[in-house]
């Protein structure tokens, strides 16, 4: 069972849709989200125009594990599915349906390693879309998701932001941090007011923030028994041929050039995404 809060104005104005725990593991954006429905709740914060929905755990039982998925990645599946046959899929066609509604979706996520947060920016030509990213208030926005994954099909079936894109909407995924790290938490609060700002259904000044975009090139995926040579962070800066990871076989994974290490995941399956690189 998903279980969503939507807090209406008197006004009508734009929908604001907001998801943590897509990824089960990840439950920063959840914490954020429960505290403020507690805020709404007692009337400390107040709509002006328009509505928002809240959606602290878009996978329920990954969050149950403290697992990222249970059968397949949420945000590898995410479209309408006609006959699904697995548990992130028959969820989709469900969160699928809050998409639809909305005007904006703040995706919220996390990761096991630390780092600096940054925000997914997959349309960065479009101006709605730049000002949503810069709502959240960080200073670095990932370009180059969609163009990657043309390319790497076999990978992924879908994610939020893409069918957000697909039915017209406005979405980005927002990297707060490490997933029960306080001020990960704290950014991600600011982020929703943020965006709840730009889309002007609170009255909430919005600082206006030019970001540092690094274009995502290459994604390497897991390779078993294979191991990381230092604990990465996300937005690692490194050097060209830098060794970032050594497999089994002794093989030394290179860094292609001179650029960052988004997002290193500890412990992923064999075949999943394991790092990108970008610049």
């Amino acid at each position: 069972m998903i279980k969503s809060y939507t807090y209406h104005a008197t006004k009508p104005g734009k929908n604001v849709l907001v998801f943590g725990a897509v990824h089960g593991d990840e439950v920063c954006g959840t914490r954020a989200i429960e505290r403020l429905i507690q805020e709404f709740e007692k009337g400390d914060i107040e709509l002006c125009q328009g509505s928002i929905t809240l959606v602290p755990i878009c996978n329920p039982r990954a969050y149950e594990k403290n697992t990222r998925q249970t059968e397949e990645n949420l945000n590898r599946v995410f479209k309408r599915h006609n006959n699904p046959s697995f548990y992130e899929s028959t969820l989709a066609n469900i969160l699928t349906f809050y998409v639809d509604r909305c005007d904006y979706l703040l995706d919220l996520h996390s990761t096991s390693a630390g780092g600096t947060p940054f925000v997914f920016n997959d349309y960065p030509n479009d101006d709605q879309t730049r000002g949503l990213a810069s709502s959240t208030g960080v200073e670095f926005s990932v370009t180059g998701w969609p163009e990657l994954y043309a390319q790497k099909a076999t990978l992924s079936n879908g994610d939020t932001v893409g069918y957000a894109h697909e039915q017209k909407k406005c979405g980005v995924v927002l990297e707060c941090g490490a997933h029960t790290e306080a001020k990960a938490i704290d950014l991600a609060v600011e982020a929703i007011l943020g965006v709840a700002s730009f889309a002007n259904i609170i009255e909430r000044p919005l600082e206006n923030i030019r970001q540092i975009e690094i274009q995502v090139c290459d994604v390497f995926l897991y390779e078993e028994k294979a191991t990381y040579t230092k604990p990465w962070n996300r937005l690692h800066k490194i050097n060209k041929d830098e060794i970032v990871a050594i497999t089994q076989s002794g093989k030394k994974i290179l860094a292609p050039y001179n650029g960052y290490l988004i997002m290193p995941k500890e412990n992923p399956r064999f075949g999943e995404e394991w790092f990108y690189f970008g610049q």
